[in-house]
This record gives C-alpha cells, structure tokens and sequence, in this order.
C-alpha cells in the first residue's frame, strides 16, 4: 500500500484497527496481491465509516442545533472510543479551519486537497461546511478543543463528560454566533 493511500484510507475510516484490517484485506484481494495498493483503490472499494457522522455532528455544532449535535455525539460514543471521536472532531475543526484559510487565499481545490492531505471529495464536503463557519469562530474552537486536550490528559475532565459540554457549550443560544 502506497504511503498516500494508507493515509487515504484513514481519512476515510478513522483509527478503527478491525475496520482497517478489513478493508486492508479487501484491498489486497482486489489488487491480487500483485501491486501496491493505490488511492484510486481506496476510492473505488472503501466508503467513510464514520466519518460521515463527523461531519453531520460538526454540521449540527455549525448550525447550532443542540439537540441532533447531541444525538449525533450519543449515537458516535455508543460505537466508539470517546478518545477517537474527541481526536475526529478535533482533526474535522483543524481541517475547517486550514479550509477556510485557503478559501481565503483562493487557493484551488485540488492544491488545498494536496495541502491537507484528503481526497478531492472530502476537501468538498468540508469546504461546503466550512461556509457554516467564520475564522475566528474556528480559532476559538480549536483553541478550547486544545483546552479540552489537556483537562483530560491531566485527569481534570472525563473525555464523554467534556464533549458533551463541549457540544452544549457551542450550539448554546448564549453564544456568539460562529
């Protein structure tokens, strides 16, 4: 498997070990074990696992709908390691923001794709969620999700705790807009 692929692979299926063995092994069978397994590959064979619920909760944290934020965290942490979907939201923010700073440059998409390091596809579904979204309503973002970062490295927050205060924080009415 090329270094590009592997990488697109977990973009498009998280850390999930079993999920990526699995997928490795179909990849494998598809190539006949003769080559290296290419990005195109991934594309043709591998769907976003969880990814897709990403999106839609940063999608619901972006357009301030608490409660499907909520539901859609509740639904993530019942299949998920709280850890690796705090390490999902905290990669999808770090992506929006690097996103709508290339919009800014007016940088075309498949060199931001390059930049960032995803699948043209992807680069679209976050630059359409980007729109929900101001810079500095990102920085802010990323900035209390590395104060999150470090409540829980140093034992001062539990990580499912600290979600989802942190999803209640950001859809809050209170809350400046985004």
């Amino acid at each position: 498997m090329t270094i590009q692929a592997a990488q697109h692979l977990v973009n498009l299926i998280g850390d999930d070990n079993r999920v990526a063995a699995a997928e490795a092994d179909k990849l494998l069978a598809y190539v006949n074990y003769e080559r290296p397994i290419e990005v195109d590959d991934v594309d043709l064979l591998t769907a976003p696992v969880q990814q897709g619920d990403v999106f839609k909760m940063v999608d619901a944290l972006g357009a301030r709908n608490g409660r499907q934020a909520l539901t859609l965290l509740q639904d993530l942490l019942a299949t998920r390691d709280a850890l690796s979907i705090f390490g999902m939201i905290v990669r999808q923010v770090r992506l929006l923001l690097l996103c709508k700073e290339m919009q800014a440059e007016r940088l075309p998409p498949a060199a931001a794709a390059k930049e960032l390091g995803v699948h043209e596809y992807v680069l679209s579904k976050i630059a359409a969620q980007a729109g929900n979204f101001t810079i500095e309503g990102l920085e802010t973002l990323y900035k209390e999700l590395a104060e999150i970062d470090h409540r829980i490295k140093s034992g001062g927050i539990e990580v499912e705790i600290a979600l989802n205060t942190f999803v209640a924080e950001v859809t809050s009415p209170a809350r400046s807009p985004r």
